[in-house]
C-alpha cells in the first residue's frame, strides 16, 4: 500500500512507495514510453493513468477517477494537508481496488 498523495475531486494520485511525492520504480525497472490515445479523456469515472514528470517518464505514480462513493473523496479532502509539503497530515492508504 502507497498513501494517498494529493487528489483534485474526484481524481486520486497515488503510487509512490518512497514517500517524497518523486514516486518509485515501474516493474520494468526503468520508466516506461507515453501509452495515449486521442479519445480517452478524464472528465468520467472508470479511469486510471500514469502519472510522469514530462514526456515517456512514466514510474509507479498512477491516478484514478472515483466512481461512487464521492463522501470517501469529500472526507479526504477534509483531512489536512502539511503546508510545505501538501501531504495529508494522517496518512490514508487504498486498502483495496477493484477495476471494471
Amino acid at each position: 500500500m502507497t498513501p494517498i498523495k494529493n487528489n483534485l475531486e474526484p481524481v486520486f494520485r497515488t503510487g509512490d512507495p518512497t514517500g517524497k511525492g518523486t514516486g518509485g520504480q515501474p516493474i520494468w525497472r526503468e520508466d516506461f514510453e507515453d501509452e495515449f490515445h486521442p479519445r480517452l479523456r478524464h472528465g468520467k469515472p472508470f479511469k486510471v493513468s500514469m502519472t510522469n514528470a514530462g514526456p515517456n517518464s512514466n514510474g509507479s505514480q498512477f491516478f484514478i477517477t472515483v466512481i461512487e462513493g464521492m463522501n470517501v473523496v469529500q472526507k479526504i479532502n477534509q483531512v489536512p494537508k502539511i503546508r510545505k509539503s501538501g501531504l495529508r497530515r494522517n496518512e490514508i492508504s487504498i486498502i483495496s481496488i477493484t477495476l471494471i
